[in-house]
Formats: C-alpha cells, sequence, structure tokens
C-alpha cells in the first residue's frame, strides 16, 4: 500500500515538473517587447547587430534581430551655461606662485610687476605657509625674510592698468636684468585675491593645499582632512598642488615597474591614491579641483591620468573636479608658462570666484610632456624642469584658446583658435577628434558621466572643464534571455 502511494507522488512530481519545464519555455518563445506603450521607444526589436550598435553584446553572436540603440536626449551639465561669449572677457590668472617671503628668489613687488607686465589678469601669491592679503599689507605667518611690500600708489596703478603708461608711472619698465623684458601687451589692469597660502604642513609637508579667501595658517602635523574643514569653516576655496609629487609618479618616470608601464602610469591607476583624493572631494565642496599642469609639467605630467581616474569616480555622483594650470614661479624667469582663462563679464574679485567656483575657465600650458607638446628643445635634448633664459623662445609661441563652446541637441561644438585638432576624452580615453562632439554617436564609450576637450597645437594644449553627461532615456531591465 505504502509502495502504490509512493509510486503515485512519484508520477504527480513528474507531471508537475514537465508542466513548469513547459511553461517556461514556452515563456522563453514569446516575443521581447520594449516600451510597448511608448509610440517612439529608445529602443527597438530590429536587425542591427551589422552597425554594432547592440544594447547587448551577446545579441550580436547570433543572427537574427537584436535590441538597437536608438537615438537619446541627453542632459549635459555645462560649466560654461552662464558664459556670454560675445561680450565675456577671457582673463588670465595666475594662482600658484612664491616670493621672498618663502622659498621664492623674486620680492613680492617685483613678482606683481613681472606677472602684469606679462599679460596676467588675476594674480594669487600662494607662499609657503603664510597669508598674503593684499600687495601693500604686510603678510601673516612664518615668513623667511621681512616683508617687501608694493605701495598702495604702485599697487592702484597696477589695478587700474595705468602702470607703465600715464600717471607718475608711466615710464615704469620692469623687470630688467631679473628676466625678460616685456610691456603689457593689452589694457586693463591686474588684480588680487586676498587671503592666500599654500598650505604646506599636511602629511609632513607631501601635501600642499593651495588656500583662497581663507585668513589663516596651518599648523605642524595636521591632516589635509585638518585644513579643509577650516576652509570650508571661513567660507574659502582650496586646490591641491602638484598631486604628482605626493604620488611619486614624476620619480623615475621611465623606470618599469610591472605589465609594462612606468611608475608615472602605476601611480596615477594606484586604487589607494584614487580613493584617497575622491574622499577629499566627496567630503569638502570647498576643494575646486587639482592642479594639471605645474611648471614644465615636470611634477604634473601624469596627473591628467589621474585627474581622468577621480572624475571617473567622483561625476557620476555629480561631483565636479577642475582642472589647473599654474606657474609656481619662484622667479621672473619661470613666468609664463602656465595659466588659467577665467570667463567674465568684468574683471572684479566677486566675478573671479564664481568664475572658479563654476568651472567657467579653461587650463593653457606651453608644455605637455605626454602628448609631446614642447617635450625637447630645439637641441632635441629633454625640456628642462623649470624656465629660464634658456627656456624663454616658448614664450613668443601661439597657444590654443575657446572662443565659444556652443551645448544643443544633443551634441557640444567648440570653436576655438591657433589649434590643429581637438580631442574628447571620456573615462580616460580620447573618443573623438573633431569640434563637434555628438553624443549618440559615442554613447557606449561615456561610461562615467563626463567628456572634456583638448585643444592642441605643436606649441601649446588647452584644456577644457569636465562636461556632466546624463542620458535621459530609458533601458531595458536585463538582457533578454538567449532562445
Amino acid at each position: 500500500m505504502n509502495h502504490s502511494r509512493r509510486q503515485s507522488y512519484r508520477v504527480k512530481r513528474t507531471l508537475v515538473t514537465l508542466l513548469i519545464l513547459l511553461a517556461v519555455s514556452g515563456l522563453l518563445q514569446l516575443p521581447i517587447r520594449v516600451n510597448a506603450d511608448n509610440e517612439n521607444p529608445p529602443y527597438a526589436y530590429n536587425h542591427c547587430c551589422d552597425s554594432n550598435e547592440c544594447i547587448f553584446p551577446s545579441e550580436c553572436k547570433r543572427p537574427g534581430p537584436c535590441s538597437c540603440r536608438m537615438p537619446c536626449d541627453f542632459i549635459i551639465i555645462n560649466p560654461y551655461a552662464q558664459v556670454d561669449w560675445s561680450s565675456f572677457g577671457q582673463y588670465r590668472a595666475a594662482l600658484h606662485n612664491h616670493t621672498t617671503h618663502s622659498d621664492g628668489h623674486t620680492t613680492l613687488p617685483d613678482a606683481v610687476r613681472d606677472f602684469y607686465n606679462h599679460g596676467f589678469d588675476i594674480l594669487a601669491i600662494g607662499d609657503h605657509n603664510v597669508v598674503t592679503y593684499r600687495w601693500d599689507t604686510a603678510p601673516t605667518g612664518a615668513l623667511r625674510s621681512l616683508p617687501v611690500l608694493m605701495s598702495t600708489e604702485e599697487k592702484e596703478a597696477i589695478y587700474d592698468g595705468t602702470y607703465g603708461r600715464s600717471g607718475i608711472f608711466a615710464d615704469a619698465i620692469f623687470p630688467g636684468h631679473l628676466g625678460p623684458q616685456l610691456r603689457r601687451p593689452q589694457p586693463g589692469g591686474m588684480i588680487s585675491i586676498p587671503h592666500v597660502n599654500e598650505q604646506s604642513h599636511p602629511d609632513r609637508g607631501r601635501e600642499h593645499i593651495l588656500t583662497l579667501w581663507a585668513d589663516f595658517n596651518n599648523e605642524p602635523r595636521q591632516t589635509p582632512s585638518q585644513v579643509f574643514y577650516e576652509v570650508e569653516r571661513l567660507g574659502g576655496l582650496s586646490i591641491i598642488n602638484h598631486k604628482g609629487r605626493f604620488t611619486r609618479a614624476w620619480v623615475h618616470p621611465r623606470r618599469i615597474l610591472r605589465d609594462g608601464h612606468g611608475r608615472g602610469w602605476v601611480a596615477s591607476n594606484d586604487p589607494t591614491i584614487i580613493r584617497r583624493y575622491v574622499e577629499f572631494y566627496r567630503d569638502f565642496p570647498s576643494i575646486l579641483g587639482m592642479e594639471i599642469f605645474n611648471s614644465l609639467d615636470r611634477e604634473t605630467q601624469w596627473d591628467r591620468i589621474l585627474w581622468d581616474n577621480i572624475l571617473m569616480r567622483t561625476m557620476p555622483n555629480g561631483r565636479k573636479v577642475f582642472g589647473f594650470s599654474n606657474d609656481d614661479a619662484h622667479n621672473c624667469e619661470e613666468v609664463g608658462f602656465n595659466w588659467n582663462v577665467l570667463l567674465m563679464p568684468a574683471l572684479t574679485e566677486s566675478d573671479t570666484r564664481i568664475a572658479l567656483e563654476t568651472g567657467a575657465f579653461y587650463a593653457v600650458t606651453r608644455v605637455d610632456r605626454r602628448l609631446r607638446v614642447n617635450h625637447l628643445r630645439p637641441d632635441g635634448r629633454d625640456m628642462l624642469y623649470k624656465g629660464n633664459e634658456r627656456t624663454r623662445f616658448l614664450l613668443e609661441q601661439p597657444t590654443p584658446g575657446i572662443d565659444n563652446i556652443v551645448v544643443d541637441n544633443n551634441t557640444i561644438t567648440i570653436t576655438g583658435r591657433d589649434y590643429d585638432r581637438i580631442q574628447w576624452i571620456a573615462s580616460g580615453a580620447v573618443i573623438y577628434t573633431g569640434s563637434t562632439l555628438d553624443l549618440n554617436l559615442h554613447r557606449s564609450e561615456i561610461a562615467h558621466n563626463y567628456v572634456r576637450a583638448q585643444l592642441i597645437n605643436t606649441t601649446g594644449v588647452a584644456m577644457t572643464q569636465p562636461f556632466g553627461i546624463w542620458e535621459a532615456c530609458s533601458y531595458l531591465a536585463s538582457e533578454p534571455a538567449m532562445p
């Protein structure tokens, strides 16, 4: 009796199993419908594998239809959205420089005159562990020399642009024996940023943090987080300088460490290093970004890789990290190789801060060792690490500039000058070369919600800030089953 019951149970279980298998196999034969209620679905069930636009690569390995990518709208976060390119001025800013108040070799007045004659419009003096206020006001902090200041009358002449042109300083010529003989090439004056300091104590001096509009000085043994916290408390801004010095990416850059890569590549792709900076940017909104060019690109030549690695992790969360280009000049011969072009309605301190906070600027350099721009001297030897009388020829060379950026209809178009090519970067790789980027043609390559552009010629590079990219269309929830 028990035997017959067990046999009956087995038969029923087998029938139920067969019914389930038949039902499942039947379901698998059902046609896949994508957004059936949408008259214009972003994806359709068509033959498109030949165009390499399948959503799921496995579908292209079998004959027949696949789920195609169709044109899609994008939300583009444009850092230049508030820029009126027809009326805004383009102002050159030098944000990282030194005087005899720390380890520089030029007095503060001489440094100011030199940047003015090089055609800069905005100057921040960032001496190590010294707060610089205005050029006619004594700085505070760990001064290495007695303060040397500019007279208020001379400061005002530089502010209003009459220095070297009219008034009591009409015949002023500078710098004479200190560097190349220059006169300011354009009208208008040069203004300062107050409360600037290159905080150089964090992590026993390995991390240098440029702070702006923040009247304080760091203490020995402070951590970077403590400095960033104080900047935020005071309502200031900060930039992390020459990260390659901390990561040591520039030390023996040609030495192969592993997998055929040198120290620079390995350090800039190190997950621990990347995580360190991503956490800083996540925790402290007042950090504007990082230097991507410094001096003649010795310590920063691998920092563009690190920048992209950081953007790949911050931009999906909407956190923009801006790139800066600075001379880090310690004397007059080291001026004029890097700058940031701020796009502003007028040359004022308030507009300067707005441009820095919103990313309405682009970075320019005369030397990019990774792109092989001025990486060699005319005699074929490697470019020097710092500017001197043998690098003056660089100051006469044209550099790229940007005249307009238009974001429209899922495209970004750049109009510029003095460039040979425009490259578009996403996830650390060049995805397109040309003046107009069509996002629909490069959707699969924009995997981390950003693109940036670089204008290149043989004697200079101009880099935009990152554009946030978000697709405004729907997706299949999962990959369709294989029949």
